[in-house]
């Protein structure tokens, strides 16, 4: 069967779609259960890499768990996200401001966060 007649199925007939997203579910949990299978056997190479004393795997494997940069952590007081919510939505609101006065505004909402985070 053609996939062109697939995704002319799916988008006339709305049991064909209910049915097609749940093979697509179905394929996306079997293939998440087979690499989590997967991973023991990844540990188990990597550990006797840098047994061996493999330099380049052990920076990899450093670079890509984000061990040698600091993580990105937000806020964690209520008030001080609420006031950064406010800013991102009232910067997304500022199209319509000249340039001169947003400068302004961002001013002011950063102020109202240093002063909710003590600072």
């Amino acid at each position: 069967m053609h996939r062109a007649t697939v995704f002319r199925w799916v988008k006339r007939d709305p049991y064909f779609a209910a049915a097609f997203n749940a093979w697509k579910l179905e394929m996306r949990d079997s293939a998440q259960v087979r690499l989590l299978k997967l991973a023991d056997k990844a540990v188990d190479v990597v550990e006797k890499a840098l047994d061996r004393g493999d330099e380049k795997v052990a920076m990899k494997m450093l670079r890509q768990l984000q061990v040698m940069r600091r993580a990105n952590v937000g806020a964690t007081d209520g008030e001080t996200i609420k006031v950064e919510m406010d800013l991102r939505e009232k910067h997304c609101n500022l199209s319509h401001v000249p340039a001169a006065a947003r400068g302004a505004l961002r001013l002011d909402f950063g102020a109202r966060i240093a002063e909710c985070r003590g600072g």
